[in-house]
């Protein structure tokens, strides 16, 4: 992994600016200062094995732990003044024997909820996740931590200050006969509660709030997804039976599917026509004479089962409507929960309402 810094202090240990362009040519070696009374973290930079200055304060603890797992590093001077020097520091290896991770022996497709525990100065806390492969998603967060590059802010501190107080564990597997769709919301659910019944605090959670990982927007767009399509394909199914209800209509004679001239009713332009068909028969049912010029098709209100094939097409098309409207907030909820800023909380009471949704659908 790569690092870029400043060697900072230059005037400090009275370096000469003029030999600073042959001590950028030189190699330069850190030292770890960890009895320094201003700074345990302090990081000594050496060129030709004479002190020039120090990492500067906002990365120096970073360097010094990275230091501590690895011994194989090259430094390449980007830039430099009077003041400081602009490195990049280049990790090649990293040691990994040396970290005391208590690491639950798992199978590799286990999917369920799982939970890894730490301490960050004297706080313990819980970080709680959700996967349908846990082994390999802890083997993520492991390596992401490794690297300084984990999402969650908390845990990257506490591991920068100390990588063995973490352990993790298997809270919930997911039962055999949930799969697909279903068990993908399930995850999302239990996760869920177990962040908010947790007597740990949780890592995940700021007065009840919590910020969705990359994988689990990914996650929630493929659920939506899936979820839109299943909601299409029901809309297709209401309609098909609103049509089947409007032919009736038809058949029975109660009202004459026609298409008419509505020139009239439009201001009198050309080639306009409206139509009377299966597919809207309750809206000509519904509508009302606003004008003379108003066209309304003769329908015949009294027929014996005009009553009852009205109260069908009026609960399919609030069965529609109600469809449009789910599919609204899904759009919704995606923009909210996959548009935020980085590391900006989402609210779980928002969260566990978009999954109750999808779960009902």
């Amino acid at each position: 992994m790569k690092l870029q810094t400043r060697i900072v202090g230059l005037r400090h240990k009275n370096i000469d600016p003029k030999s600073i362009p042959l001590i950028t040519k030189s190699k330069i070696t850190f030292v770890q200062e960890s009895e320094n009374v201003h700074d345990k973290f302090a990081v000594q930079c050496l060129s030709n094995y004479f002190n020039i200055g120090y990492i500067e304060a906002t990365k120096s603890q970073r360097v010094f732990r990275l230091l501590e797992q690895n011994t194989d590093y090259s430094v390449k001077v980007l830039a430099y003044d009077d003041f400081s020097i602009q490195i990049e520091i280049t990790f090649n290896t990293i040691k990994v024997d040396g970290r005391k991770i208590k690491t639950t022996a798992i199978g590799r497709d286990i999917a369920g909820i799982y939970r890894i525990l730490f301490f960050l100065g004297e706080e313990k806390y819980a970080y709680i996740g959700q996967s349908v492969d846990i082994d390999k998603r802890l083997k993520t967060h492991y390596r992401d931590l490794e690297n300084l590059q984990h999402h969650n802010s908390i845990m990257q501190s506490a591991w920068i200050e100390d990588s063995t107080t973490f352990s993790d564990s298997i809270l919930h597997k997911v039962p055999e006969n949930i799969d697909g769709l279903d068990r993908q919301i399930y995850l999302f659910q239990k996760e869920l509660y177990y962040i908010k019944v947790s007597s740990i605090p949780t890592a995940n959670r700021v007065d009840a709030d919590m910020v969705l990982t990359e994988d689990a927007k990914r996650q929630l767009e493929k659920l939506i997804k899936a979820v839109k399509l299943k909601l299409k394909q029901k809309r297709l199914a209401f309609n098909d039976k609103k049509d089947e209800i409007g032919q009736r209509f038809i058949d029975l004679g109660i009202i004459e599917e026609k298409r008419f001239w509505d020139g009239y009713q439009r201001g009198n332009e050309p080639r306009r026509y409206l139509t009377v068909s299966a597919s809207n028969v309750l809206t000509w049912i519904n509508k009302r004479r606003r004008s003379p010029m108003d066209y309304i098709p003769p329908i015949n209100y009294t027929h014996p089962k005009f009553n009852e094939l009205k109260d069908q097409l009026i609960d399919i098309q609030t069965e529609i409507r109600k469809i449009e409207s789910q599919g609204k907030f899904l759009d919704e909820s995606l923009n909210q929960f996959t548009h935020k800023a980085k590391r900006q909380p989402i609210q779980v009471d928002d969260l566990e309402k978009f999954l109750k949704l999808l779960k009902s659908i």
